[in-house]
């Protein structure tokens, strides 16, 4: 329990006792007052000894019982303190066995690298980085950071007093009439207010938790963005890595197997083999020529999601993938 909340419970407990002891008081003197005109002195006092014990002990079970009102409200408008739920995890993936899952106390996670460390490839670390600077996705993660902080200020100033301010000022100037003179009228009014609303049950306080929680929730979403945007780019990177190194095997594949055709041909024309060698040849060279346009496609369509991820138009030359 916050101790502005202990101290409003306090507060109220001794303002409620204060109350009811004028109350008890003023009409312990007004019995005392009734009964001194029937009553002789021995019975009077008697009778005010048991009034006052009386007294006494009302007000003790009163401020008891307040006390503990403003205790049992207090604790159900506040609340709980969040306490992180217990997850049970395994202690090592489904299928690993027991040589893998014991790692050595120095071993660093491949989780826990950070990607410019994984990533060696220079021209891989220049596309991330631009990435990095030029996707909407992490402009708007970080965006809704800058977002989720000004909420929590704005929920944190709750708590504090508010003081606001105004100032009127009106001048008049009427013109004459026929049965009057003219005359000028000037009217300043200042105005300053101040209002504070004590914390008493908490609500400012959870408010404040609440927000602090959100931007934290929004800090890793922006963490998973990130992460989300540099595995794109690296897969897709060595994707286009590939599919470059497939294109240049399948360019060397359709020379040497044009080369052969062409001299399965000069053999065919001095009759040193037959036309079905030479239509067998063809038949590879067609097979290795058609490879080439679907690579180009696939290249292209690569290119292509990469300048989606960098939101800007990608323009890599052969020299820069070799």
């Amino acid at each position: 329990m916050g101790t502005t909340v202990v101290g409003g419970m306090v507060a109220a407990t001794a303002i409620a006792y204060s109350s009811f002891q004028h109350y008890w008081s003023w009409s312990s003197a007004w019995q005392a007052v009734a009964a001194a005109k029937s009553l002789p002195p021995m019975r009077l006092f008697r009778s005010q000894a048991r009034r006052k014990e009386t007294k006494l002990t009302k007000l003790t079970a009163l401020s008891l019982g307040l006390s503990l009102t403003m205790l049992l409200s207090t604790g159900c408008a506040v609340g709980p303190n969040y306490k992180r739920p217990s997850a049970d995890v395994p202690g090592m993936y489904r299928g690993a066995t027991s040589q893998e899952a014991v790692q050595p106390a120095s071993s660093q996670s491949f989780g826990d690298q950070k990607w410019w460390e994984v990533f060696q490839d220079k021209r891989l670390q220049d596309l991330i980085h631009t990435a990095l600077q030029q996707n909407y996705d992490v402009r708007i993660a970080a965006t809704r950071i800058l977002e989720a902080q000004a909420q929590l200020g704005i929920t944190r100033a709750d708590q504090l007093p508010t003081i606001s301010g105004e100032a009127l000022a009106v001048n008049e100037r009427n013109p004459q009439a026929k049965l009057f003179r003219h005359y000028e009228t000037s009217a300043n009014q200042p105005d300053l207010s101040l209002a504070w609303e004590p914390d008493f049950w908490g609500k400012y306080r959870r408010a404040t938790e609440a927000a602090r929680a959100n931007l934290l929730a929004t800090e890793w979403a922006h963490e998973a963005v990130v992460s989300t945007l540099v595995s794109d780019v690296a897969t897709a990177y060595f994707q286009l890595r590939s599919l470059d190194l497939q294109l240049e095997i399948s360019r060397r594949t359709l020379a040497s197997r044009q080369d052969s055709l062409r001299l399965t041909q000069t053999l065919a024309n001095g009759w040193a083999t037959s036309m079905l060698d030479v239509r067998q040849a063809e038949q590879l060279v067609d097979t290795a020529a058609e490879t080439i346009p679907d690579l180009e496609r696939r290249i292209e369509q690569q290119e292509n999601f990469l300048s989606t991820l960098w939101e800007t138009t990608l323009a890599l030359s052969r020299g820069d993938r070799s």
